[in-house]
């Protein structure tokens, strides 16, 4: 018993001991540095917008990451690079820049996109720790709207709405249609064509409009919340397709006499067809009285701008309706009434010869011109008989001109006058009395010769026709028993003619839907520009050689080709043409 309580007592000394030894050793701190530099550390924000500048924290560590706060005292140099478009305010860094381990970069980009940062020692290539950063766009401030350059009235077209950052980014935020308010500024009428805008997202939206008036027009964009604004490139709103014709004319004109009118192709919203020369067929022109205009018919190329003005006439007194209809096509359009009325022979131009010698004959040229003082191109269809009075004492042989005589207004006959004496001629209306003013040179000597006339020689009666009369009317009916097969006869040849075109009419008995004929344009044996009409079938009952007074044909032959009539026309320049059929007319007409 006494040997176990010396137990315990030593015992309690010596843990005592070793607990006084214990409280000795720890009041003194153990001072633990870093280890070798091994890396760096960096941190920055978690978000990072297009344009905002950013502080990025740099730390020096050894490899078990501990900061190493001495490092301003190693003698290292760095390079700071990125790839993309950022900037940063340092780009060579020094160890010495260190303080307590830290170091800042300041670091900037305007451009939305994914980047990587690097550090590395300056004498090697292989960084030390690279971080992928992600640059997000800032916020919304302008739209950028792509649309096409043309569109044509009555047509949808689309346009593309791109939400961008101040910057130009692409924002991929959602935002909404409802707040997005489209304007419109040009001449153009364009309206939005669908139930409401649709909402941006992922950057871009599409939105359809629709135009009607022709002409150029720029979109605009708003956002009503941020201010947002973006306006699209001139947009042309061209025509739609032809959907009609107006057509102007005026309220009277003079049968036989060209009178000016304009064609317009007209789409369905009232524009004018602009490209109808490009894309139209051509146009035919009819009327509700009792004949056809000439030409009826106008090519497409005669338009411009949609737009087409021609000199055409009507050569039967009565009030018309012109209907233009497109060729091929249902479109159409009619004009007001025209009143269309006879001309009246109101004077007479008479050309005649200084001198002749009594009882020979001599040629003489009368023009008919109606009350508007112009020449009645069709008299030889709606006149009357001229009759021929002089004013000497002497008998002028033929006093009477038949209506037929007149070729584009003007006849141009052989006379005689058996008295050796001055006078004039004059001419009148032979169902009138009363004579209608004449301008004539007078024939102021008369050259007689000292014998007699001999009985060949005398003057028919007036009352007896003249040999030429009977020359013309023999050679016509010599030309009818030749050819008693044929069922057409060409009875006349006419022009009516303005400063940019030239209508030849064909004047044509019995004609009908199955004549033949053609057209052929080449060069005559001494390279003349010539044109030839072939008509099958037919005869001519008009001289062979007829001149006339044109800009655009010399002078026109008919001859006779086996079982065909060739009319054959010397062009005096080269001019387009084309030719039309009518209700007993061929029609060529000329343009520049």
């Amino acid at each position: 018993m006494i040997n176990f309580k010396i137990f315990v007592y030593f015992f309690s000394v010596i843990l005592s001991f070793f607990a006084f030894c214990s409280n000795n050793l720890s009041a003194q701190d153990i001072i633990v540095n870093p280890g070798k530099f091994d890396r760096f550390i960096i941190t920055l924000p978690d978000s990072i917008k297009a344009g905002e500048e950013v502080q990025i924290n740099i730390q020096a560590a050894d490899n078990l990451g501990n900061v190493i706060k001495n490092f301003n005292t190693y003698d290292k140099e760095f390079v700071i690079s990125t790839t993309g478009s950022a900037t940063l305010n340092v780009k060579n860094l020094k160890a010495s820049a260190f303080s307590n381990g830290f170091a800042t970069v300041i670091f900037r980009n305007t451009v939305a996109e994914r980047l990587v940062l690097s550090i590395r020692e300056a004498n090697n290539l292989i960084p030390l720790i690279t971080k992928d950063i992600v640059i997000s766009p800032a916020s919304l401030k302008s739209f950028t709207i792509k649309a096409p350059k043309t569109s044509r009235a009555g047509e949808k077209f689309d346009i593309t709405i791109i939400a961008r950052d101040s910057f130009g980014n692409i924002i991929n935020e959602t935002i909404q249609g409802k707040s997005i308010n489209f304007a419109f500024k040009g001449e153009a009428d364009i309206k939005f064509d669908m139930t409401s805008v649709p909402d941006i997202t992922k950057g871009s939206a599409v939105a359809s409009f629709m135009a009607m008036k022709t002409g150029t027009v720029t979109i605009e964009a708003k956002d009503v919340i941020t201010g947002s604004y973006g306006i699209s490139e001139p947009i042309e709103i061209i025509n739609g397709n032809v959907n009609s014709f107006k057509v102007m004319a005026p309220k009277e004109a003079v049968a036989g006499e060209p009178f000016e009118i304009s064609i317009a192709a007209i789409d369905r919203f009232g524009n004018f067809v602009n490209d109808y020369a490009s894309n139209g067929k051509g146009i035919n022109i009819k009327s509700l009285g009792k004949t056809v205009p000439f030409p009826s018919t106008v090519p497409a190329y005669e338009f411009t701008k949609g737009q087409a003005k021609l000199s055409i006439r009507y050569d039967i007194a009565e009030t018309v309706l012109l209907t233009v209809v497109e060729i091929g096509g249902t479109q159409s359009g009619t004009s007001e009434p025209i009143t269309i009325t006879l001309p009246k022979a109101d004077r007479f131009e008479i050309v005649t010869p200084e001198a002749v010698v009594a009882g020979q004959k001599f040629k003489i040229k009368i023009t008919v011109y109606n009350q508007n003082n112009r020449v009645i191109k069709n008299y030889n269809l709606i006149g009357s008989d001229v009759v021929l009075r002089a004013s000497g004492t002497g008998n002028l042989i033929p006093d009477r001109i038949p209506a037929s005589e007149f070729i584009n207004g003007t006849a141009v006959i052989d006379v005689q006058y058996n008295k050796a004496e001055a006078f004039n001629i004059t001419a009148q209306i032979a169902d009138i009395k009363t004579e209608r003013p004449s301008t004539e040179k007078t024939v102021t000597d008369i050259t007689t010769k000292k014998e007699t006339p001999t009985s060949k020689q005398q003057v028919s009666s007036p009352s007896k026709p003249t040999e030429h009369q009977k020359s013309v009317k023999t050679t016509k009916k010599q030309a009818s028993a030749k050819a008693p097969a044929k069922s057409y006869e060409i009875t006349n040849i006419s022009i009516v003619e303005s400063k940019s075109q030239s209508n030849i009419t064909v004047h044509i008995n019995g004609m009908n839907d199955a004549i033949s004929y053609s057209v052929i344009s080449d060069k005559g044996s001494s390279n003349k520009k010539m044109l030839t009409l072939k008509i099958k079938s037919a005869v001519s009952k008009i001289d062979k050689n007829l001149s006339l007074d044109s800009n655009f044909v010399k002078n026109i032959n008919i001859e006779e080709d086996r079982d065909a009539v060739l009319i054959k026309m010397e062009q005096i320049k080269p001019s387009k043409f084309h030719v039309t059929k009518g209700k007993g007319v061929i029609s060529i007409v000329f343009k520049k």
